[in-house]
C-alpha cells in the first residue's frame, strides 16, 4: 500500500541523484511511498514496476541494482525473503503516527549497510565529503559517516536543532594558528567551535550583498549552517578570503550577468551553498568578473 511521503527541494540538485537515469530517480521516490515506516519493502521488481512505473517499458530490477550500486538502497535476503531497505529513511521521513509498525526484518547487522551477496561488506558513501554536504546527501537515503570529534561538527536541521556555536559575542581573539575559538551557543561544557577568523565577516558580507541585490531575499547570514559552510570553504578548502569577497561582490553587484534561463544569485545565499557551488562560480568569475565590473571593487 502506497503512503504519503515528503521530498526535499535539494533532491533535484543532488549530484549523486543526477548521475542516475531518470527512471531510477523516479523509482527512488516511488520506493519511499511503498516502504513501511522503517523504510523497508519487499524486493519484488515486477510488483514495484506496476505501482511505480506502470506505463514505462523499464527493467525495474536493473533500476534497483543501479540504486543499490549508488548506495541509496540495500537489497538483502532474510530466510528466503528478498527485501529492500531505503538507507537513512527513518532519519528523514516522518511517517504518520498511526501507520502500522514494520513487520519486515532489518538488513544483517542491523545497520542498513550490508549488501546481498557480499556478506557484511558495508557501503560508505561520501566519506570524503564535508559535513554540510553530507547533511544534504543523507536526506536522500545515503548513510554517511559522522564527522570526528573536534571537526566542523554536524549541522542542525530545522529550528533549534543546530549543534554549532552561535554568533560570536564580544571580540574573540585569534590563536597562534590564526583560528578563532567561538563558544558554543547551547549545551555548556561542549568544546568551543574553532573557525577561520574571516568566517563570520564573510557570512555577514554575503548576507548584506544579497539583500543589496534584492531587499526581501531570505538569507541565512551567520546561522550555524552558513558559518559551517563558509569556514569549510576558507579553512578546509584553503580559499583566499579576499578572493571569496571579490566573487561575492561580483555576483551581487553590477558585474554579474545572469542568462535568460538561469541566475546563480537565488541559489548562493549562505556559506554552505557558496561552498557547494564555488568551483563553478570561481570559473565564471575568472572568465567574466576579473575583466569586467569587478575591477572597480575597492575592498571591504
Amino acid at each position: 500500500m502506497a503512503r504519503i511521503r515528503t521530498i526535499k527541494p535539494e533532491f533535484f540538485l543532488h549530484e549523486g541523484i543526477a548521475d542516475l537515469e531518470l527512471s531510477a530517480r523516479l523509482a527512488f521516490i516511488g520506493l519511499w511511498c511503498l516502504a513501511d515506516r522503517e523504510g523497508r519493502l519487499e524486493d519484488r521488481p515486477r510488483s514495484i514496476k506496476v505501482q511505480v512505473l506502470p506505463y514505462d517499458n523499464i527493467d525495474v530490477d536493473k533500476v534497483l541494482e543501479a540504486l543499490k550500486d549508488a548506495g541509496f538502497i540495500t537489497r538483502y535476503e532474510i530466510a528466503g525473503q528478498r527485501l529492500i531497505q531505503v538507507r537513512g529513511f527513518v532519519k528523514h521521513q516522518k511517517p504518520n503516527p498511526k501507520e502500522v509498525a514494520s513487520t519486515l526484518p532489518p538488513p544483517p547487522l542491523g545497520d542498513n549497510a550490508s549488501q546481498p551477496g557480499t556478506g557484511s561488506n558495508p557501503i560508505h558513501v561520501g566519506a570524503d565529503k564535508c559535513p554540510e554536504q553530507a547533511e544534504v546527501e543523507s536526506g536522500f537515503g545515503v548513510e554517511l559517516p559522522q564527522p570526528e570529534s573536534g571537526s566542523l561538527g554536524k549541522e542542525g536541521k530545522g529550528k533549534g536543532t543546530g549543534t554549532e556555536g552561535g554568533p560570536e559575542e564580544g571580540t574573540p581573539s585569534a590563536g597562534a594558528d590564526g583560528v578563532v575559538a567561538t563558544p558554543p551557543r547551547r549545551k555548556p561544557g561542549r568544546p568551543p567551535v574553532e573557525r577561520h577568523p574571516e568566517t563570520a565577516a564573510l557570512c555577514e558580507y554575503l548576507a548584506a550583498s544579497a539583500r543589496g541585490w534584492k531587499s526581501d531575499v531570505r538569507v541565512e547570514a551567520t546561522s550555524a549552517r552558513s558559518l559551517t559552510g563558509m569556514d569549510a570553504l576558507l579553512r578546509r578548502d584553503g580559499r583566499d578570503p579576499d578572493k571569496v569577497r571579490r566573487v561575492i561582490a561580483w555576483l551581487f553587484g553590477s558585474g554579474y550577468r545572469p542568462t535568460s534561463d538561469f541566475d546563480w544569485r537565488p541559489i548562493v545565499l549562505s556559506g554552505v551553498t557558496l561552498r557547494r557551488h564555488w568551483d563553478k562560480l570561481d570559473t565564471l568569475f575568472a572568465r567574466h568578473g576579473e575583466q569586467g565590473e569587478e575591477s572597480t571593487w575597492t575592498g571591504r
